[in-house]
């Protein structure tokens, strides 16, 4: 997992995603920042944290391992309860995909935010 702050591609590539599902508002560059970016749209109010991997077809268990500090990092943000909170992951080779956290469970989203499956 890379450590720090977001990798620039990565968020060049989720930009265009984010713009469709409505507003979007970057944080500070701040590697505690509780994400990378707010949507604000008719899905809500959704904090996005989007990361780098190289191992994006992963089963959702290895997701969660992998990606558990900033899980933490979203999950420990002082929030309300009405604000989501998503992960995406981004692989160099282009594709994404996404998650939202929803109590201690992780569910995979399309690219629109609807649960998958």
């Amino acid at each position: 997992m890379s450590r720090g702050l977001p990798s620039k591609k990565a968020l060049e590539a989720a930009l265009p995603l984010a713009q469709v599902r409505g507003q979007v508002i970057f944080f500070r560059q701040d590697a505690l920042a509780p994400g990378d970016f707010i949507i604000i749209g008719p899905g809500g109010i959704i904090v996005v944290r989007v990361k780098r991997t190289r191992q994006l077809r992963v089963p959702l268990t290895a997701v969660e391992i992998q990606q558990r500090e900033t899980l933490a990092l979203l999950r420990s943000a002082d929030l309300v309860s009405e604000i989501l909170r998503e992960l995406w992951l981004w692989c160099p080779f282009g594709s994404m995909r996404f998650f939202r956290l929803e109590n201690k469970c992780l569910i995979e989203l399309d690219r629109h935010g609807r649960p998958t499956g």
